[in-house]
């Protein structure tokens, strides 16, 4: 959104809700382009498999699925969503601890890629051929375990098990390993040198065997503007072109040597650094409270909703004055606490003179990652959520009642 249409747009939702989130798709769209745009300036085929997990609401996930991007799906249920979702049902990969037979066989069904965590995998996909009378050619890749930092993984095989795992593979003429998959929770440029080291490692493994496919995850930074950076205590953000580069020249240094007829196909599995900014909470503002020269504005906010997974982040906040407000006047900072009865739900702080009115709010940005799949009923129900996209402004979920909390319960 653009900062002209801000406040128009903030106003009507805030004129209608207590509090609701804001997607800004044009926004959204912009990023997974730029994204995709610095890697393929360091290799020539890039791929974007979008990140379910971290806001799987169904228009940010069509949006990215317009662009070509893929599902990138952890558990039955985002296979579920994204087959809801994708044109193009065979653009699914796979990842987790966590797959039943019944979300195997479906991605088998519409020939996706699976990407092995570990034997058990293997043993399901092979248990499913067996019982099968039309048996398909399975598409796998194996996701590498490795330890960054002192900071070991639990996910993944361990590179100097690949060997089992590849001989396995082999004699089975039903599976058809198409190459390797990796990810760490670590967003540094450091960090993405050693995955690369690892891939690099593992397909010096493997050998004569055919490779279409190379998966370096996510974890990347994205758009941190410079208030939010230094309350995360974080410098020299890498960009997306830094990312590209790393992984783009070690790649293409490594097949230049090898005369291959066509290089494989690069992914990367973003979510945060896509979707974070993307994202907009606004709350009104509930009271202004005064408590032995403490002062706070309780909002219809609250940390449970917003960064599920940061416990002590303090946002950067928008305050908006609406015009005519003219109740109380503060000229001291004042903390932005949440509703919740949890000392600790304490959003951030505004340095501006502040006067009380109905349609004075707050708006926080960088809520896109986590908070929506993550979100509870916790004391009040789970906010509205509005997208604004080329066609305007769209309701996409009510706020929610205790109705329909209650309704969710079976008697």
């Amino acid at each position: 959104m653009k900062n002209e249409n801000l406040k128009d747009i903030f106003s009507e939702v805030i004129s209608r809700e207590n509090s609701a989130f804001i997607i800004d798709e044009r926004q959204f769209k912009d990023n997974l382009v730029s994204l995709r745009s610095s890697f393929l300036n360091n290799y020539p085929e890039v791929y974007i498999g979008y990140s379910y997990k971290t806001n799987y609401i169904p228009s940010i996930c069509r949006a990215a699925h317009e662009l070509g991007c893929w599902a990138e799906v952890v558990s039955s249920m985002e296979v579920d969503m994204a087959l809801v979702h994708l044109l193009d049902k065979s653009n699914i990969i796979y990842n987790g601890p966590i797959k039943s037979f019944e979300s195997i066989q479906k991605v088998i069904e519409v020939g996706g890629i699976i990407n092995i965590d570990d034997f058990h995998d293997i043993e399901k996909i092979e248990e499913i051929l067996a019982n099968n009378s039309n048996r398909h050619i399975v598409r796998v890749a194996l996701r590498l375990n490795s330890s960054y930092d002192k900071q070991p993984s639990r996910f993944g095989i361990n590179i100097d098990e690949i060997e089992e795992f590849l001989l396995r593979i082999d004699r089975n003429p039903y599976l058809n390993l198409i190459g390797y998959h990796i990810h760490l929770p670590f967003r540094s440029i450091e960090s993405f040198k050693f995955r690369m080291d690892c891939i690099i490692r593992v397909l010096n493994i493997h050998g004569y065997r055919p490779l279409e496919y190379i998966n370096v995850g996510g974890g990347f930074f994205g758009s941190v503007n410079s208030e939010l950076a230094k309350n995360l205590n974080i410098q020299n953000i890498p960009s997306f072109g830094d990312y590209g580069k790393i992984v783009g020249q070690v790649l293409c240094e490594y097949f230049s040597k090898l005369e291959l007829r066509k290089w494989p196909k690069l992914f990367i599995e973003p979510g945060s650094s896509v979707v974070a900014d993307a994202m907009w909470f606004l709350s009104r503002i509930h009271a202004v409270k005064n408590l032995n020269n403490y002062k706070m504005l309780v909002t219809y906010a609250g940390r449970h909703l917003l960064t599920p997974t940061n416990k002590t982040l303090f946002f950067p906040i928008n305050l908006h004055i609406s015009e005519g407000s003219s109740l109380r006047n503060h000229k001291s900072d004042l903390s932005v606490v949440g509703y919740t009865c949890i000392e600790s739900d304490i959003l951030g702080e505004v340095k501006s003179r502040f006067t009380s009115s109905t349609f004075d709010f707050i708006a926080i940005s960088n809520v896109g990652s986590y908070s929506v799949v993550m979100g509870s009923n916790f004391i009040l129900p789970q906010p509205a959520i509005y997208n604004y996209s080329d066609v305007g402004l769209k309701i996409i979920r009510h706020t929610k009642t205790a109705e329909i909390v209650i309704s969710e319960f079976v008697d």
